[in-house]
Formats: structure tokens, sequence, C-alpha cells
């Protein structure tokens, strides 16, 4: 398996602004009508579930997406590193 994993691989990362751009010309024109179609949603849905997305994509879009913080190596546990000790044993 070597060479598989990490580097730079065809059609990997983030899309040129460029692209992003180009896709936000595409869909400028019918702006208004998908926000009405949101707030009718939210205003109007029969599930509760269908409202709360209405109004999680307006906030998001609104005040934006908070930040998240993905703890994926310590399951929540603190680490405490002896910083001293550390120093001394890699000089």
């Amino acid at each position: 398996m070597a060479g598989t994993h990490g580097g730079a691989r065809p059609g990997a990362g983030r899309k040129p602004v460029r692209d992003e751009q180009l896709i936000k010309d595409l869909i400028s024109p019918y702006r208004d009508e998908v926000i009405a179609v949101v707030i009718d949603i939210l205003k109007n849905a029969e599930k509760d579930a269908d409202r709360l997305s209405a109004a999680k994509l307006m906030l998001a879009y609104d005040f934006g997406t908070p930040q998240a913080h993905i703890d994926h190596t310590t399951k929540g546990e603190k680490i405490n590193i002896p910083i001293s000790k550390w120093v001394e044993e890699n000089e």
C-alpha cells in the first residue's frame, strides 16, 4: 500500500474560487424564490422536523455555521504532558 496515502490526488481538495463564483452566478437568479420556499416551509410545514430544518438553514446563512469542535483523539479526557520532561528527553 505504499504511496496510496496522503499527497495530492486528482480532484481532491477545495474547488477553486472561480468555480464557487460560477455556481453563485448560476443560482443567483433563483435566490429570492429559494428564500421564499424556505420561509414557506418554516411557516407552513406540517412536520416540526421540516420547520426546524428550514430554520437551521436560514440561521446558518444569516449568522454562519458555528465552528465545530471535534475531539477525535482523547475521547474528552485531558492530556497531561510534562513539558519539561519531554524537552529533556528529546534534546
